[in-house]
């Protein structure tokens, strides 16, 4: 089921973007031979597609969807990171960025495990804003696994304790802009899962987690200022919205669920497919 996908995790990472080029990267989903596609963004906004692209990641995709969160990025110092869900063999593929002309180069030791393969497996994939860890999750497991991201090579090596329960099927991922906290669509359970992220990268779910939501709840959200967080379900028209305090816990705002103007399904079809911008 297709999901909504929230323009804030975009309007968030643009913080981060370099004023001379723009790029944009999708995870192809392709089975058997997964591929990620790189472009240039020009001045009018049309996309040319980057010498060398499409990049192969060495794992297969698929799954039951194509989701945006499949893919992401992680900047640590100079360096910056994009890293690809291999849907049906449970794998990550990383990349080194190069900065001046947004090709991609494998990670060395890429593909990473990251469960066991599934066909049906759809993967969510979140970084933290320091790019010091990367979590993953599929909608055919109840766990979330954590990773460790080498600020040298990339390399993911998952922290310890790895994987950490979640306590339902679990699809759709965001880490705060403040780093504190990992927010989770839990969709067997109508619930969305908050966790703090220690030091090390554990997750410990906040006092008061999980939290209702109106449905199966797929793609999540927080903004920039860490005090509202969104949540969608999959085949629901509504949007949950809560107030985030200080230490995790969310409070259903006024209101809440609000209607959406248009389907999920007809919405998400204006974007590309599981991009990524950087």
């Amino acid at each position: 089921m297709k999901k909504l996908g929230f323009v804030c995790l975009i309007a968030c990472f643009t913080l981060n973007l370099h004023a001379q080029r723009n790029f944009v990267y999708t995870n192809d989903n392709v089975p058997g031979k997964n591929t990620v596609s790189a472009f240039t963004v020009n001045v009018d906004g049309s996309l040319s597609l980057i010498e060398g692209s499409p990049f192969a990641t060495g794992g297969s995709g698929g799954g039951s969807d194509i989701d945006p969160e499949s893919i992401t990025t992680a900047t640590e110092g100079q360096k910056n990171f994009l890293y690809a869900a291999n849907n049906s063999d449970s794998t990550i593929t990383g990349f080194f960025i190069n900065r001046n002309t947004g090709g991609l180069e494998v990670v060395e030791g890429s593909p990473f495990p990251a469960g066991t393969a599934n066909s049906r497996n759809t993967f969510s994939l979140a970084a933290s804003p320091d790019g010091r860890f990367l979590f993953a999750t599929d909608e055919v497991n109840t766990v979330i696994r954590a990773f460790n991201i080498s600020p040298a090579t990339g390399a993911l090596s998952e922290v310890p304790g790895s994987p950490f329960s979640s306590g339902a099927l679990t699809e759709g991922l965001k880490v705060t802009a403040n780093g504190k906290f990992l927010v989770a669509g839990l969709k067997s359970a109508n619930s969305v899962g908050v966790f703090s992220i220690g030091a090390n990268g554990a997750l410990t779910p906040v006092p008061g987690s999980p939290f209702a939501a109106n449905g199966a709840a797929a793609a999540v959200d927080v903004n920039c200022a860490v005090n509202l967080a969104f949540v969608s379900s999959a085949g629901s028209s509504q949007i949950d919205v809560y107030a985030m305090a200080a230490d995790g816990g969310l409070t259903p705002v006024a209101g809440s669920p609000l209607h959406r103007a248009a389907p999920a399904r007809s919405m998400r079809s204006r974007l590309p497919p599981a991009t990524r911008i950087f």
